[in-house]
């Protein structure tokens, strides 16, 4: 997938992960491997991708990173991509 296409994606897959967090399932995973700079070619290209999102943006990812961190942590506790995402939360406001 291509930084643009993940770009227009990301809001979708929050949305539904927001909406029905256990139905949502695989979207869930989805979003937040997309928020893990591991899973991009190097760190400055995840910079890049993250410079096309506004301020606003940045913050409601940060706090749907945040919501997920408190509410379903457990659910990621054996998955080092996921932990360092939710708890490194790169998108804090």
């Amino acid at each position: 997938m291509t930084p643009a296409a993940k770009q227009y994606y990301l809001p979708a897959y929050i949305f539904a992960s927001l909406t029905d967090y256990y139905e949502a399932d695989l979207i869930v995973e989805s979003a937040i491997r997309l928020l893990g700079h591991e899973n991009w070619k190097s760190k400055e290209e995840f910079s890049n991708w993250l410079d096309g999102f506004s301020t606003d943006q940045k913050h409601l990812i940060g706090d749907f990173v945040s919501f997920l961190n408190r509410y379903y942590a457990e659910d990621f506790e054996n998955q080092e991509v996921y932990r360092n995402v939710l708890v490194n939360n790169e998108f804090k406001p």
